[in-house]
């Protein structure tokens, strides 16, 4: 197969997608096919054992995927059609033209403003790195509010328990500018810890250069 390797990703995870919506006396032959495409053949594959790996295999697939198209995917027309559609459902915007005007970051901040997902922003151009945006997400998993989290440094939720080394490995994610994945203790602002899964994407501006980092 001469396709890109994320082609063949994304084509291996629909179809097992499409294997779990087949009738059960169709699934075998179809899953033993896809088992045989990452492991060979195999004596004594059921069912059940093929099924097991072809979910992991799957997940494992879509988290490659999505680390790994994340920062080309805020870059692309898609993208801006994707911002462009969600302004007009959640914020009445008609006018499409003056959203092609607008920088990236304003349409990505403001589309992304009331998602449930918790993201931050920090313009790395910045001495000190704070935040320069927060969406409602982060508000309802923090406790803080937009006002007294931007313009200071993420160390604001650190506590006495945040690990080092999670400290370590995302100050040295920023420095490199490469995708950072870490688990981290955050305190709310009522005070009270939590295990927080960080996932820091490096974005480029189109001469290369590293502006902003979303986490």
């Amino acid at each position: 197969d001469d396709a890109p390797a994320f082609e063949i990703d994304l084509r291996f995870v629909n179809d097992v997608a499409a294997l779990k919506k087949m009738a059960v006396d169709e699934q075998y032959n179809v899953a033993s096919e896809l088992y045989y495409q990452k492991n060979g053949l195999s004596d004594g594959l059921t069912i059940e054992i093929a099924m097991k790996f072809l979910n992991g295999e799957s997940r494992r697939l879509v988290q490659k995927l999505a680390a790994g198209c994340f920062e080309g995917f805020v870059k692309s027309d898609a993208c801006e059609a994707l911002l462009e559609e969600m302004g007009r459902k959640w914020y009445g915007f008609k006018d499409v033209p003056q959203l092609k005007d607008r920088p990236w970051a304003e349409l990505f901040t403001t589309s992304l403003n009331k998602s449930h997902a918790p993201l931050i922003m920090v313009n790395v151009q910045v001495p000190g790195l704070p935040i320069s945006w927060a969406n409602e997400g982060f508000e309802i998993l923090t406790g803080f509010n937009k006002a007294e989290a931007i313009g200071k440094n993420c160390r604001f939720m650190q506590g006495s328990d945040t690990q080092q080394d999670a400290i370590s490995s995302l100050s040295r994610g920023i420095c490199e500018a490469k995708r950072t994945d870490v688990r981290i203790y955050n305190y709310r602002k009522n005070g009270t810890r939590f295990l927080n899964h960080v996932t820091l994407h490096p974005i480029h501006d189109s001469d290369g250069v590293f502006r902003y980092c979303v986490a």
